[in-house]
């Protein structure tokens, strides 16, 4: 004896609204992804920001190996990360320096001379306080970018 089954017939209806709510996922999907990567990548406002902050940090990893360092591996450490601030710093000074020209020098200054401190291999106190002066520097200039006149800023892009 066999068991009878009916075909069930496919419900086109439903197939089709699957499919139109999966490629309305995707769509939704792609343009947030789009939009959020090409969005925070082309404003230099932000660009500038995050370039301040990351030399600030530099300086702050900077502080803690250089306090750590004798002499020796660990003072390599502290000079490649003194560097990277130093390099983060530089790669926005030109428009930095249409925002506050004095800041900005002095700033670089700064640079010159903490550099010169650890190449001479200074103590410790006079070189971390000298780092702690100018990440608290840094860390000033990023309100006065996010604060600048909209006529400096059109100027210079920002």
């Amino acid at each position: 004896m066999s068991i009878y089954r009916e075909h069930r017939r496919i419900n086109r209806f439903g197939v089709g609204l699957a499919l139109a709510l999966l490629i309305l996922f995707f769509t939704v999907v792609w343009l947030f992804f789009y939009y959020t990567r090409t969005g925070n990548s082309s404003d230099p406002q932000t660009i500038a920001r995050a370039k301040i902050l990351e030399a600030a940090e530099g300086l702050e990893i900077f502080g803690t190996e250089y306090s750590q360092a004798g002499q020796g591996a660990e003072l390599v450490g502290a000079r490649g990360a003194l560097s990277r601030a130093r390099a983060a710093f530089e790669s926005v000074r030109k428009d930095l320096d249409q925002i506050d020209m004095t800041v900005i020098t002095k700033i670089a200054d700064d640079f010159d001379h903490l550099e010169a401190k650890v190449a001479n291999s200074a103590p410790a106190t006079e070189v971390l306080a000298l780092a702690e002066a100018i990440r608290k520097s840094l860390l000033m200039l990023v309100g006065s970018v996010s604060n600048a006149p909209s006529s400096q800023k059109d100027r210079i892009g920002l």
